[in-house]
This record gives structure tokens, C-alpha cells and sequence, in this order.
């Protein structure tokens, strides 16, 4: 097979061509094709390559592939033909009834198909059969937008559009699912109507798909990017979405109106149209409670904080002076002015003692952190060991409303779940320390091993270098030496002539030796007195080895029980 063959538009196949190569058939999905003149090896590549992107649902790659090939190519038909097909999102999906490849419409453009340039260039530059193939499908997908259309005027607006990669290559969840799913939770238990598409999507049919899609994108006042990978954003499904609401941006001047939720990127591997924005970086957020920061903000943005009911208990009627307390208090409170703020919330409970938002703002205030999220990431041993008696967490809770309510019982699990991180770290310091406990012990016993055979080898060496052992020693040595020489000398007297000068040669040798023996004894016991010095260091170096193992075994076991009291304080928060 050659490699100047196109494959099949709508399915892929490798087409069948007629022998003048001006006419093909798919043996797959049966279309038929006609063209002008034949191909180049180069320009049906290009064509191959673009039609799998647009196949894939890469709508965005696909144009950009079409418009290569038309930057040298402008006549083209197939790639005009291409071109128009991505930007309406079309993909051809298999009737469950009469098994043949049909339209599915992934884009809603409200510009009918047969006004749109790309498709106006195919008619004008294909074969006559070939433009008559694409009018009767551009008959079919126009009807389709328009019932799109139609269905789409019924659907409903939304707030805040979450777009995420819901599963990965096999079919598993992703990461970015259970971090949407929070979110969404968070905004719809606020009255923020989300578009989620696990549950939005759930109850429809693949067809009933665009029109909710569009609809969401193109009504909602906010959106949301969730990705961990550059390869997730970049997913045919989530790149279709986030390109539609960057060119809605860019159409209607939005700024500002989106957010990008990542963790284990940055903001520069995110499309070019988030990275000016402030994103949420869950590695800052151990403990949870992003969707609950994320969730304020978008109220904030919205206008909602002011507007949400709130009651108080211990009162029968709302004071009129209590709501503007509240919020020049929280003011102080947002701007971080701790100090302030607490005085704010203190002169709130000098008038209003049952007011549970005060006894919270006392709190947070304390606490140095304008929300409950922030005051679970600050929890340390300090604040951890004095929660359970903490006044103003106690009376907040005592006086709470319902959305206070829900407010400290999600302070509270965040700050369960990071004082069990507390914990875990604490026990693996502990299991660290009891690990270099058995370490110093063992290398305490090495040095004690060490330190006693040097001591001994010190003792038999001190025994050459003591010096009245060698004073001894040389007297009795020198007393010997004179005696032998006496003895020498007689026998030499007694005996006379040539044999008297052999023992006088024999006396002096024997001297000599003496003399020699002596020096060398004189060396002998100079060399074992630097080594039993040097083995003296040795011993010395031993015992401050022994010394300083000693001290860091109890330094560790002091720390094993300073974290194991504050794994215990950890442990039993809010337990």
C-alpha cells in the first residue's frame, strides 16, 4: 500500500481507489469518493493526520492541521471539508439500530453549516459527485444544530461550569473526579447552581449531551479547570470545553471569570488564557478545605455572602446594629488585622454574649487565620493540646446556627484529618529515633569491645615502658656483664699468652654486644612508651565516644516520649 493513500474521513478505513486514482470507496463504512486530481504522498500524510485528530475529537488540533495544509494548499476540498467538520464539532458515532456511522455534533456554532466559509470553499473546489456527497451531509448535520438549538433554549442556566477529566485510559477514576466532586459539593449545598458532569449528565443520552454542554458554557458566570497532569488538560473532552469558554472570554471581554484548581503543576503548564488568573494549588492545602475557600471566593464574587440568611441563636429578634458588626469585624478578619479583629469580636460579645459568629470570629482571630481552613493548616502540638478546652470553639458551637454549624463541623474533620497527619509524622519521628536508638546501642557495644582491647594492649605494653621495671632490668643486666667480664678477665690472667689475647678479643666483642643490647633496650622501651601513649589516646578517644552515644541515647529516648505525648494529643482532637 502506498503511503499517498487517504484514509476514510468518517471512519478511518484505508480507502480502495479506481485504477485512474481519481475515485475511492471505504470498505468499512461504504462512502465514496471523488476527486479532482491525485494526491501528493505529502498532502494526503497531512490529511491522514488531520482527519485522526478531528476523529479523536481534537477539534482544536485539527484546525490547526487543516489550516497548514491550506497555508499551501488553499484549493484543497478535502481539508476544507475537514476544517468546517471540526468547527462544528462533528463526530460520527455508530447507530445502535441500523449499525451505520452517523453525526454527533460536539460543538454548537449558531451559524448554520451551509453559511460557513470552510464548507462554501469544499463545494467550490470538489468534484461534482464529491460536492453533492458533502451538501447531503451538510443537510443532515445543519438539521441536527438547529434541533441542538431548539433543545438547548429549554435546558437551564448555570453559575459555575467544573471541567475535569472524569476517567483515565482505563476507564478509571481520576484524581481530578474526586477533587470536582468536593467542589461541586461545596457550591450546591451554597444554592450555586454547578454544572458537574457525573451528575448533570448522568440521566442523559450521548445525543442530549451539546445541548446541556452549551448551554453551561455559554450561560455560566464562572469556570473551573481541575487537572494533576498537562496530559489530562489536553484530553480531547476537557480541551474541547476550556477552548469553547476561552473563545466565549475573548468574544464577550471576560477577565477574571475562571480559576484553575491543579496539584503537582504549575499555572505555566495550563492553556495561556488561566495563567494571569490566581489558581488553587491544593499542595498548600494538606488538610483539605480548598473547596471551601474556593467556594467563598465565588460567593464573594457573586455578591452572596450578604445575602445568605442567618439566624441567631438566643435571640428572638434580629438586633439591627449585629449584621454591620459582623461585617466590620470580618473586614479586619479577611485583611488578616488579627488583633482588630478579635477586638472587633470581643465588643460584639460585650453586647450580644450568645452570638456563636462572634464566639467563631474569636476564634479564627486566635487562631491568626480568616477561615476554618486555614486554622486546621495552623493546628500544631500548642493549639491541638488546648482545642477541648478553647472557649471560644466551645461557645461557637454552643451558639451556632445550622450554616455556622456546618461551618465548625468542617473545621472540625479538617483539622481531624491534619492532626492525624501530625500524628503519623510524630510516630515517624518516634520510629526514626527508636531506630537510631539501636544503632547507638549496637555501635556502643563495638566502641565498648574496641575500648577494652585496647586497655589490655596498653596494660602489656605499659609493663617494657614502666621505668623502674627498666632500672631494674638494666642493673641486674649491667651487674651480669661486669661479673662474665671479671670471670673473663681471670681466665685470661691464668692462662696466658696467644690464648689470653683470644679472650681479651672475646671480652671486647662481648662488650660490644652489651653496649649494643643496652642501646637497643633503651629503644625498645621508648617505642613502647609512644604506643602505650598512643593506645592511652585510643582508650580516651573511647571513652568520650562511649560519653557522647550515652547522652544521644537519652536525648532520643527524651524525644520519643515528647512525640508520643503529642501523637497522643493528636490522636484524641475532636475524638
Amino acid at each position: 500500500m502506498t503511503s499517498n493513500v487517504l484514509n476514510c474521513q468518517t471512519c478511518g478505513g484505508t480507502l480502495v481507489y479506481s485504477p485512474d486514482g481519481l475515485s475511492a470507496k471505504c470498505p468499512y463504512c461504504g462512502n465514496e469518493y471523488h476527486f479532482k486530481s491525485r494526491k501528493g504522498e505529502a498532502l494526503s500524510l497531512a490529511l491522514n493526520r488531520a482527519n485522526l485528530m478531528r476523529r479523536s475529537c481534537d477539534f482544536d488540533g485539527a484546525i490547526t492541521e487543516y489550516n497548514l495544509i491550506l497555508s499551501t494548499d488553499g484549493g484543497d476540498a478535502e481539508a476544507h471539508w475537514g476544517l468546517a467538520l471540526s468547527t462544528y464539532g462533528i463526530e460520527y458515532v455508530e447507530d445502535s439500530r441500523t449499525k451505520k456511522l452517523i453525526p454527533t455534533c460536539r460543538r454548537t456554532v449558531r451559524q448554520s453549516i451551509f453559511d460557513n466559509p470552510d464548507y462554501v470553499q469544499a463545494i467550490d473546489n470538489a468534484d461534482p459527485a464529491q460536492a453533492q456527497a458533502y451538501a447531503a451531509k451538510a443537510k443532515v448535520i445543519d438539521r441536527l444544530q438547529k434541533d441542538i438549538m431548539r433543545r438547548m433554549d429549554e435546558e437551564q442556566d448555570y453559575d459555575v461550569f467544573i471541567c475535569f477529566r472524569s476517567a483515565d485510559e482505563n476507564g478509571l477514576p481520576t484524581r481530578e473526579r474526586t477533587i470536582a466532586r468536593r467542589i461541586y459539593d461545596e457550591l450546591t449545598r451554597r444554592g450555586i447552581k454547578t454544572f458537574f458532569s457525573e451528575v448533570t449528565l448522568k440521566d442523559r443520552i450521548g445525543d442530549d449531551y451539546e445541548p446541556i454542554i452549551y448551554k453551561a458554557l455559554y450561560s455560566c458566570k464562572f469556570f473551573i479547570l481541575v487537572a494533576v497532569s498537562e496530559q489530562n488538560i489536553n484530553s480531547p473532552w476537557v480541551k474541547n470545553e476550556w477552548s469553547r469558554y476561552r473563545d466565549r472570554m475573548a468574544e464577550e471581554g471576560l477577565t477574571g471569570a475562571c480559576c484553575a484548581v491543579y496539584e503537582g503543576m504549575s499555572l505555566a503548564d495550563f492553556p495561556a488564557f488561566m495563567r494571569s488568573v490566581q489558581g488553587v494549588n491544593l499542595a498548600k492545602y494538606p488538610a483539605g478545605g480548598y473547596e471551601i475557600e474556593l467556594a467563598d471566593n465565588i460567593c464573594r464574587r457573586f455578591g452572596l455572602e450578604r445575602t445568605l440568611p442567618r439566624t441567631y441563636t438566643g435571640y428572638t429578634d434580629k438586633p439591627k446594629d449585629l449584621q454591620t458588626m459582623l461585617e466590620r469585624a470580618q473586614l479586619d478578619l479577611d485583611d488578616e488585622i488579627y488583633g482588630a479583629a478579635f477586638e472587633d469580636y470581643q465588643k460584639i460579645l460585650n453586647a450580644y454574649p450568645r452570638c456563636g459568629e462572634a464566639w467563631w470570629g474569636c476564634f479564627l482571630a486566635s487562631q491568626k487565620a480568616n477561615t476554618g481552613a486555614l486554622a486546621a493548616q495552623k493546628t500544631d502540638y500548642a493549639v491541638a493540646a488546648g482545642l477541648s478546652s478553647d472557649r471560644n470553639l466551645r461557645n461557637a458551637e454552643r451558639f451556632a446556627d445550622e450554616d455556622l454549624r456546618a461551618t465548625i463541623a468542617s473545621y472540625k474533620k479538617m483539622c481531624i484529618y491534619r492532626c492525624g497527619e501530625l500524628a503519623a509524622e510524630c510516630n515517624s519521628t518516634a520510629e526514626k529515633l527508636a531506630s537510631r536508638i539501636e544503632g547507638d546501642k549496637k555501635q556502643l557495644e563495638e566502641i565498648s569491645v574496641k575500648k577494652q582491647a585496647a586497655a589490655k594492649k596498653r596494660e602489656k605494653t605499659a609493663k617494657y615502658s614502666d621505668p623502674k621495671k627498666f632500672a631494674r632490668m638494666m642493673r641486674s643486666f649491667v651487674a651480669a656483664v661486669v661479673i662474665l667480664m671479671i670471670i673473663f678477665v681471670i681466665m685470661a690472667v691464668f692462662v696466658g699468652g696467644t690464648a689470653a689475647i683470644v679472650f681479651f678479643a672475646m671480652l671486647f666483642m662481648f662488650a660490644v654486644v652489651c653496649v649494643i643490647t643496652i642501646i637497643m633496650m633503651g629503644i625498645k622501651r621508648k617505642n613502647a612508651q609512644e604506643r602505650a601513649d598512643e593506645l592511652g589516646l585510643q582508650v580516651s578517644g573511647y571513652y568520650a565516644q562511649e560519653k557522647r552515644l550515652k547522652e544521644q541515647i537519652a536525648d532520643a529516648q527524651t524525644q520519643i516520649e515528647e512525640e508520643n505525648r503529642k501523637e497522643k494529643v493528636f490522636s484524641s482532637v475532636f475524638r
